[in-house]
């Protein structure tokens, strides 16, 4: 009988490290997408900062471009 207490007592403590790594995986996940959006917001803003400084007969072109690549962004983030 103690043999089974042993084994219930070593799979209770291997049950709260997995919980624990479970929570701490679930907090950097988050973590990570809070850094992911706030990057992607910096360089947009630093793409739409970079425009200001073209040469207008080139920032159509540009402007389609950073559109694009919005857009990808933004499609990355839903899938």
């Amino acid at each position: 009988m103690n043999e089974l207490e042993e084994m219930r007592g070593k799979l209770e403590s291997k049950k709260m490290v997995m919980e624990k790594m479970s929570i701490r995986s679930r907090l950097a996940k988050e973590d990570a997408s809070k850094q992911e959006e706030q990057l992607t917001g910096e360089v947009q803003s630093l793409l739409v900062a970079g425009v200001l400084f073209l040469d207008p007969a080139e920032t159509s072109k540009y402007n389609i471009f950073f559109l694009e690549i919005i857009k990808i962004n933004k499609f990355s983030k839903s899938v």
